[in-house]
């Protein structure tokens, strides 16, 4: 056991250095654990993490239906194929990833 009391104040600065960097250690393993845990139970249920993040902020998402990688968060300046899709008429609500 640590008697703090009788220690220097460089000691203890030393040993809150090595419980820092330790703490950061453990809490940076249980992320990843959890973050590898979260992954592999979207792919077992077919949740797609794109709408499952836009659902959890409260904020509507947008896909490109000729490319399903491009997205837009409803936020900042439109993508050029959201004008396109908007320039020909269409609804907005037809790009939401749902």
């Amino acid at each position: 056991m640590i008697e703090a009391n009788t220690m220097s104040t460089e000691e203890l600065q030393e040993v809150r250095a090595v419980i820092d960097a330790e703490l950061k250690k453990r809490e940076a393993k249980t992320r990843a654990e959890a973050k590898r845990k979260i992954l592999e139970l979207a792919e077992t249920n077919g949740i797609d993490l794109d709408v499952l993040a836009a659902t959890a902020k409260g904020s509507k998402r947008y896909r490109n239906p000729d490319n399903q990688f491009e997205t837009w968060s409803g936020k900042g300046r439109q993508p050029k194929w959201v004008k396109a899709h908007l320039a020909a008429g269409r609804a907005l609500s037809d790009l939401e990833i749902t």
